[in-house]
C-alpha cells in the first residue's frame, strides 16, 4: 500500500512538471505573437492619428478614435494626462469602455514609453504621444484591439492542445482515486440520510403550533411597535428552523454515491442591523429570569452595512454564539453584540466577561466535536458557525484570555447597498419634511435630529401626524407642499387596517417618500416600494442614517444630461465664458430626482444615448409630462435620422449652444 502511493504521488508529480513545462512554452510563443500584434497596432493609429497629433485638437483627436473604433479597428481607446498624478487625469474615452483601464495606468510613467497589456480577449497597449495639447505635460494613449481571426484561431489550438493534454493525464489521476473515495461518500450519504429523518420529524411537529402562530399574527396591529416587531421576529425564526429541517432533509435524499450539493441560492444582500437588533431583543427576553445577566449591544456605527448571507442561517449563527456566553457565566456578566466596518470587510463581535477558554481549547474550536464549558454540549454549534460563515466568504476568528472572557469576530464581505436603501437624506433649506408615523419615539428622534441640524434657522418646515388623515389634510390644504415635500412614512399604524405604501399609492408621492419600517426584510414589501419608486430606511436605523441641510439650489439657465464626462467638461468651459449658469447631470434617474425643483421654462438638453439602452428622447418625454417645455435633443447623428416628436424642441449636434453666441 505504501509503495503504491507512493508510486502515485510520483506520477503526480511527474505529470505536473510535464503539464507545466509544456505550458510556460505556450505561453512564451503566445507572448511574442501578442508583443507583434501591440506594435502593428501602435503602427496603424498612430500613422491615422498623425495629423491630430501634430494640430493638438483633443476633439479631433477623440473623433478619429472613436471612427476607428466604429469601424472596427479599436475595441476601445483613453487618453490620459500623466502629469497630474497617480493614474492620471482622463482627457477622452470612447463609447463601450471596458472596465479595468485605472488599474493598467497605475505604475505607468512617461519614461516606460510603452505598455502591452493583455484586455479582454484582445491585447492593447499603454504608450506615450507628443504632447501638443495646452496645459498637459504627459499625455498617454491606451488602445485595445480584438485579435484577428488567423491569431484567434491560431490561439485556439494552442490552448486546445494544452486542455487535451490536461484532460489526458487528469483522467488517469482520476481512476485511480475514485474507486477509494466511493466507498467513504456511500457511508457518508447513509448517515445524512439517518439525520434528515429526524430532522423531517421534527419540523413536521413545529408546523402545526406555527401554524397556529401564523393565524394570530395577521392581526397584530393593535400591538404596540415593539411588541409586534418582537412577535414577527420569533415566529419568523421558528419557520426558517422548520424550513431548513426540511431542506437539510431532502439533501439527505441525494442518490447513493453522492454527496448532497451545497447550494448557496437562497443568500441574498441583507442589511446585517435589521437582522441583528430584533436578535438582541428577543435574547434579552429570553434570558430575563437571570437578571445578572446583561445583553448590550452597540450598532452605532453599523449604517448602511450590507453583506451577502443566508438571514436564517446568520440569525441562528448569532444566535448559538450569544447563547454559547451566556451559558459560559455564572449568576452575573455582559455580553456585547458589536458591528463594524473595517474598510471592505464587515465585523460582527460578540465578547463576554466569562472565565474564558484555555489555549490547548481554544486552538481545536470550530472543529466538529470540540466544545467547551458548555454541559452536554456536542461542538456542532461553532463547527455550523464557521462552515456558514465560510461559505459566505467570511471568515470566524476566536480571541479568548483566561480569567478575562471571550470574543467571537464573524468577518464578512462587505456588499454594496440595493436600490432601496437610503444611504443619507439630504435635506433643501426651505423645504418642508412630514413624520407620520404612530410611535412617538421615533417622532421624538426625527425631531432631535433636525433640532441638532438647526433645520428652522435653515427654513425647514417640519410637521407630525400619527394617523393617515392627518397627513391628507396637510397635504390638500397646499398641493405646493405636496409637490415638493420629503414624507417619512411608517408601514403600520396603530387602530388602522390602510398602510404607509397603501397611502403613498394613494396620494402619488412614492417619489417623495421614505418608508420607515421594522419589516424592511419582507420581500412583499420590497416588492411594493420598487413598484412605487419608495426607498427605505429600517425604523431602528432611523437615529443613525446622515442627515444635511444644502442650500437652496440656485436657478440654472440650462440643463445637460450626458454621460460622457468628456461632454461635461466642454459645454461647462463654454457656459462659464459666456457667463450661462450649466447644471449638469449624468444619470437619468438624478434629472428627474430634482426636476420639481426646475423651472419648467429652463432649456434642458438631453443626449440621445445615454447608456445601458436608456434613450434621451424617452427621458425627453417623460419630463414632457411634468410640464417642461423648452426640450433639446443632443446627438452625433444626422437629425433626419430621428422620427417626429412633438416634445422635442430641436434636434441637435453635441456642442454647446452658446459656443458661436452671446448668452
Amino acid at each position: 500500500m505504501i509503495s503504491r502511493r507512493r508510486l502515485l504521488i510520483t506520477w503526480g508529480l511527474g505529470a505536473l512538471v510535464l503539464l507545466g513545462a509544456f505550458y510556460a512554452a505556450i505561453v512564451w510563443l503566445w507572448s511574442a505573437v501578442e508583443e507583434s500584434r501591440a506594435a502593428s497596432l501602435e503602427r496603424e493609429v498612430v500613422s491615422v492619428l498623425g495629423n491630430d497629433l501634430a494640430e493638438g485638437n483633443l476633439f479631433k483627436l477623440g473623433q478619429s478614435l472613436s471612427k476607428l473604433q466604429q469601424e472596427g479597428h479599436l475595441r476601445s481607446a483613453e487618453i490620459r494626462d500623466l502629469g497630474r498624478g497617480e493614474g492620471g487625469d482622463l482627457l477622452f474615452r470612447t463609447r463601450a469602455q471596458g472596465d479595468g483601464a485605472d488599474a493598467m495606468f497605475s505604475g505607468f510613467e512617461c519614461s516606460q514609453q510603452r505598455k502591452i497589456v493583455r484586455h479582454g480577449e484582445g491585447v492593447g497597449l499603454i504608450t506615450t504621444i507628443p504632447s501638443a495639447l495646452a496645459g498637459t505635460e504627459c499625455v498617454a494613449l491606451f488602445i485595445n484591439a480584438d485579435l484577428p481571426e488567423d491569431l484567434r484561431r491560431f490561439k485556439n489550438r494552442l490552448m486546445a492542445a494544452f486542455g487535451l493534454t490536461f484532460v489526458a493525464f487528469f483522467a488517469l489521476f482520476v481512476s485511480f482515486t475514485m474507486s477509494g473515495y466511493r466507498k467513504i461518500l456511500d457511508m457518508e450519504v447513509a448517515a445524512k440520510a439517518a439525520l434528515g429523518k429526524i430532522a423531517a420529524q421534527v419540523a413536521h411537529d413545529i408546523r402545526s403550533p406555527l401554524a397556529a402562530l401564523d393565524a394570530v399574527i395577521k392581526d397584530v396591529s393593535q400591538l404596540p411597535e415593539e411588541k409586534r416587531l418582537i412577535v414577527r421576529s420569533a415566529v419568523s425564526r421558528i419557520r426558517d428552523i422548520a424550513n431548513d429541517l426540511i431542506e437539510k432533509n431532502r439533501d439527505s435524499q441525494a442518490p447513493s454515491g453522492r454527496l448532497p450539493v451545497t447550494n448557496d441560492a437562497s443568500a441574498s444582500v441583507e442589511l446585517l442591523s435589521s437582522h441583528v437588533d430584533p436578535l438582541i431583543t428577543e435574547k434579552r427576553l429570553q434570558f430575563r429570569p437571570r437578571i445578572g445577566i446583561e445583553i448590550e449591544g452597540r450598532l452605532e456605527a453599523s449604517y448602511g452595512l450590507f453583506a451577502k448571507i443566508q438571514p436564517a442561517d446568520f440569525k441562528r449563527v448569532l444566535s448559538n454564539l450569544i447563547n454559547n456566553s451566556v451559558e459560559a457565566m455564572g449568576e452575573n456578566g455582559l455580553v456585547v453584540v458589536q458591528l463594524m466596518v473595517d474598510s471592505d470587510r464587515i465585523l460582527v463581535k460578540v465578547t463576554d466577561n466569562a472565565g474564558g477558554i484555555p489555549r490547548d481549547i481554544l486552538a481545536k474550536l470550530g472543529q466538529r466535536g470540540v466544545t467547551c464549558g458548555k454541559a452536554g454540549g456536542s461542538g456542532l454549534g461553532l463547527y455550523h458557525a464557521k462552515s456558514c460563515v465560510e461559505s459566505w466568504g467570511g471568515r470566524l476568528s476566536i480571541e479568548s484570555e483566561t480569567g478575562k472572557g471571550t470574543a467571537v469576530t464573524i468577518e464578512l464581505p462587505k456588499a454594496a447597498s440595493p436600490e432601496w436603501f437610503v444611504s443619507r437624506i439630504e435635506l433643501t433649506a426651505g423645504g418642508t419634511v412630514v413624520v407620520l408615523d404612530d410611535d412617538a419615539s421615533i417622532h421624538q428622534i426625527w425631531q432631535g435630529r433636525f433640532e441638532s441640524l438647526r433645520a428652522k434657522d435653515h427654513g425647514i418646515e417640519v410637521a407630525h401626524f400619527s394617523t393617515p388623515d392627518g397627513l391628507r389634510q396637510f397635504l390638500a390644504a397646499d398641493p405646493a407642499k405636496a409637490r415638493t415635500a420629503l414624507c417619512l412614512i411608517d408601514y403600520e399604524f396603530m387602530g388602522h387596517k390602510e398602510t404607509g405604501l397603501g397611502l403613498i399609492d394613494e396620494l402619488d408621492i412614492g417619489e417623495r417618500s421614505i418608508l420607515i419600517t421594522s419589516r424592511a426584510e419582507e420581500e412583499s414589501i420590497l416588492a411594493e416600494c420598487r413598484r412605487l419608486k419608495v426607498r427605505m430606511i429600517p425604523k431602528g436605523m432611523a437615529g443613525f442614517v446622515p442627515v444635511s441641510i444644502t442650500p437652496r439650489r440656485q436657478t440654472p439657465d440650462a440643463v445637460l444630461l450626458d454621460n460622457d464626462a468628456l461632454v461635461h467638461m466642454t459645454w461647462k468651459i463654454v457656459a462659464e465664458s459666456k457667463g450661462v449658469n450649466l447644471l449638469c447631470f449624468r444619470t437619468a434617474q438624478d434629472l428627474l430626482c430634482q426636476a420639481e425643483r426646475l423651472s419648467k421654462s429652463v432649456a434642458i438638453y438631453a443626449d440621445s444615448e445615454l447608456g445601458n439602452g436608456i434613450q434621451g428622447e424617452d427621458i425627453a418625454k417623460e419630463l414632457h409630462a411634468k410640464g417642461f417645455t423648452n426640450l433639446y435633443l443632443t446627438t452625433g447623428h444626422s437629425p433626419e435620422t430621428f422620427p417626429p416628436m412633438p416634445w422635442i424642441k430641436q434636434v441637435r449636434g453635441k456642442e454647446p449652444p452658446w459656443a458661436d453666441t452671446d448668452a
